[in-house]
């Protein structure tokens, strides 16, 4: 197997500060524990998060814009939104995405669809 595959591994959302961020916690909750078949569904799922933002927004034009943040580590993929404050940056969600190394089949095999170290 040489496709790759990822895992929705961590979640976490804060406590919403306006009704911007509460949409946002809201809508990426759903991605929770998902498992991501391929690198054109990871595009696809940074894409929609990002869009999400954006478009939270611009329904919400009074209140302070939500960054969307994309970071590719060695280890694990960043997805997040976050508010500038005047105490610096606050996360409204935080997503870790990480590469599965291995699967386990019914046969009893372990068969590999990562590099070694699970890199993304």
């Amino acid at each position: 197997m040489n496709e790759k595959m990822y895992f929705v591994k961590h979640l976490y959302t804060y406590a919403p500060k306006n009704a911007a961020c509460k949409e946002l916690n809201e809508f990426v909750k759903r991605f929770n524990d998902t498992l991501i078949v391929d690198d054109q569904a990871l595009s696809a799922l940074v894409a929609e998060i990002g869009s999400t933002v954006s478009q939270t927004n611009m329904r919400h034009p009074k209140l302070k814009p939500i960054r969307f943040v994309y970071r590719q580590h060695p280890d694990f993929i960043h997805i997040a939104g976050a508010m500038d404050t005047a105490h610096g940056p606050e996360d409204v969600f935080s997503l870790s995405v990480r590469k599965i190394p291995a699967l386990y089949l019914s046969t009893g095999t372990l068969v590999p669809i990562a590099k070694e170290g699970g890199q993304p």
